[in-house]
């Protein structure tokens, strides 16, 4: 008798578990009838780094501003993150640098006028989380946004819907926990395109520049520790191709950090960084500016992966 028991229960415990399988949905499932799917990034920030462009005329006219003169096309570029809070709303920070027009250093959302909506879209299948973001900072016109978020929110895809602006961003999730000094520790590995105003002993033909600015692409190493910095990669600058080496010091202050850099080839610079998760990724933006000007010295929001790090 005590074995046919212990048998119809191993019997009800299969039963219950079959059906428990057939039933259950992961936390991330995609749901068939629509709905709210902010669940997948509330209480959440993500950082990044970006470069795009900015057709002036378009943009200013689309404010109702007049366009300064002389200015159509030019580069942009930068790095921050965006926190989006509770109720809807949006948090975060943001550094801009715009060629020929200004770098805007550490512009703060206003987390009470910014707002985000997200919903599943089940036209297609499987389902995606997607929705608008308009964020709002002090002095400056808002920024709207077309956002898409992968379905384990891991990632969030946006891209500007502003006339004008020609910019797409990949956010990843920001280290949430307290930074220091000790946070950044090891070595990371970079490619990044970017831009620098022309002048002085860096003269090229006009032809070859956007709005003053000629384009450059350089990929290398960077080691953090104790507060220090060492560096090398290699490059193009206009097609003139380099090859350096530089050192720096930085400071962590809640998972952003400023850091200054010299290099071998007598190149001063001032970047931001913005911490990812684990710090296993960091985005970077130049803040230097042409000497007695706000105009960006260099235009460049880049990515720092550590190496041997893992997704």
């Amino acid at each position: 008798m005590e074995d046919m028991i212990a048998a119809c229960r191993r019997v009800l415990c299969l039963f219950t578990a079959v059906v428990l399988l057939a039933t259950a949905q992961p936390l991330n499932a995609q749901p068939h009838q629509g709905g709210d799917c902010s669940y997948l990034v509330v209480n959440r920030s993500f950082s990044q780094a970006f470069g795009g462009f900015l057709n002036v005329p378009a943009y200013f006219n689309s404010l109702g501003v007049t366009p300064p003169p002389g200015i159509g096309l030019v580069p942009n570029g930068g790095a921050g993150f965006v926190t989006f809070l509770p109720h809807n709303k949006l948090g975060g920070q943001v550094t801009l640098a715009i060629g020929q027009v200004g770098l805007i250093q550490d512009l703060v959302v206003d987390g009470t006028t910014s707002e985000y909506s997200l919903s599943w879209d089940t036209s297609n299948q499987p389902a995606v989380c997607s929705g608008t973001m308009i964020l709002n900072t002090s002095g400056e016109a808002p920024f709207h946004f077309q956002v898409v978020v992968k379905p384990d929110g891991q990632q969030i895809h946006m891209v500007h819907t502003d006339t004008g602006l020609i910019v797409g961003v990949i956010g990843f999730p920001m280290e949430n926990s307290k930074c220091s000094n000790r946070t950044l520790n090891g070595t990371y590995s970079y490619t990044i395109n970017g831009w620098g105003m022309a002048g002085g002993p860096l003269s090229f033909p006009p032809e070859t520049l956007l709005a003053g600015y000629f384009p450059f692409v350089m990929s290398g190493t960077m080691r953090f520790g104790n507060g220090s910095i060492a560096f090398s990669d290699s490059g193009s600058l206009d097609g003139i191709i380099y090859s350096r080496t530089g050192t720096g010091s930085y400071s962590v202050k809640d998972c952003t950090a400023a850091a200054a850099l010299t290099d071998s080839l007598g190149n001063h610079f001032n970047v931001e960084l913005f911490v990812g998760k684990d710090a296993n990724t960091l985005y970077m933006v130049n803040v230097d500016t042409v000497p007695a000007t706000p105009l960006p010295l260099w235009i460049l929001g880049g990515t720092l992966t550590r190496m041997g790090a893992h997704e």
